[in-house]
């Protein structure tokens, strides 16, 4: 009897978590100098800050990193800044799904059993798109299969002329997407863009499927099943 009780518990109680996919923790107020508080379902968790000096046509965001400034109009870039057209290295691959959305990167999203489940990829061969890696020119050359193609970067006027990139003090093209795909997800993961660095920014070394929370609930749910069907078989054979 406690055995089916404990069971039957353990069964209720997940449901009632993955009601709850929008409860969000708040941050911590005790990180350390350098650092700030951030969550989302995957938890309360202290990041190193947004870095102030990246270099130009970069933005800093919180975890210590420099990213390409992607913009499309002058309201999405900080004061100083202009968004302007601006050659970067890019190249064309095909997206991957996350569970969330398509994006450059091949990773397991991170999250926790009141993350949700993440959705099935949608039906059809994965879209392909142009992944910006980094600013020809300024920060070193393109290799093929990539190739300098022009983007909308968030870039300072007074630097126009002092670096090697290709910039033209006009508007950026508009990017036409496939449906799904956002901007954001097409950036690399870091500056230097390498294609290594997007083939293999999923699960590295020492982490695996059944280690991440969203595919642990999956786990679960059909153990605890199996559990509760050896119970029923040993009532019916014991009595």
């Amino acid at each position: 009897m406690p055995r089916v009780f404990i069971l039957a518990t353990s069964l209720a109680w997940l449901p009632s978590r993955l009601a709850l996919a929008d409860a969000v923790p708040p941050p911590p107020d005790d990180c350390p100098k350098g650092q700030v508080g951030t969550t989302s379902h995957g938890g309360p968790r202290c990041e190193p800050e947004a870095p102030t000096d990246c270099a130009p046509g970069y933005r800093g965001v919180v975890g210590g990193t420099c990213v390409l400034a992607a913009c499309s109009s002058d309201k999405e870039c900080d004061a100083g800044r202009r968004c302007l057209q601006v050659d970067a290295c890019q190249v064309l691959r095909e997206l991957h799904w996350t569970g969330w959305g398509w994006s450059a990167q091949r990773s397991f999203a991170s999250g926790n059993l009141l993350g949700g489940p993440p959705a099935p990829a949608p039906e059809g061969s994965p879209p392909k798109a142009w992944v910006k890696l980094h600013i020809c020119g300024q920060d070193g050359p393109c290799e093929p299969p990539a190739e300098c193609r022009p983007m909308g970067l968030c870039y300072p006027p007074g630097a126009v002329g002092k670096t090697k990139a290709a910039v033209a003090m006009v508007a950026p093209p508009e990017e036409k997407l496939p449906d799904g795909v956002y901007s954001q997800s097409l950036i690399a993961p870091n500056p230097k863009g390498d294609a290594e660095s997007l083939k293999n920014a999923g699960c590295r070394k020492g982490c695996s499927v059944s280690s991440t929370p969203e595919r642990l609930q999956w786990f679960a749910l059909p153990l605890l099943a199996g559990v509760a069907l050896y119970g029923r078989r040993r009532r019916q054979r014991y009595g």
